[in-house]
């Protein structure tokens, strides 16, 4: 669609590296004034668990880069991974929630 639209690889890119910045930075600022909102922001232990939760063997980020370095790629194209386990699963939760919607209780 977006070579339909524009093509250029290199507007995608950059538009694509300041959005994931602009997300990053607006996330971390708002979880590390929430950590010292909570005075938790210099404990040891916590700041050790978030990086184990973002950069660990299964942490956030270690899933979510392959697939981030992937869209940099100039012939990248959705279909190149296989999601439809993932959109089954989104669909049965949102049909689960959406079924009682309108019925009376």
């Amino acid at each position: 669609m977006f070579q339909a639209v524009d093509g250029r690889y290199v507007r995608r890119v950059v538009w694509y590296l300041l959005i994931s910045l602009s997300f990053t930075l607006a996330t971390s600022q708002r979880v590390l004034y929430l950590m010292w909102h909570d005075g938790t922001l210099l404990q040891r232990g916590n700041l050790i668990a978030l990086m184990a939760w973002l950069f660990g063997p299964s942490g956030m980020m270690t899933r979510v880069m392959p697939r981030w370095f992937a869209y940099l790629r100039p012939s990248f194209h959705p279909d190149d991974h296989d999601d439809s386990e993932l959109i089954a699963e989104w669909e049965n939760e949102v049909l689960a929630h959406t079924s009682t919607v309108g019925k009376a209780s």
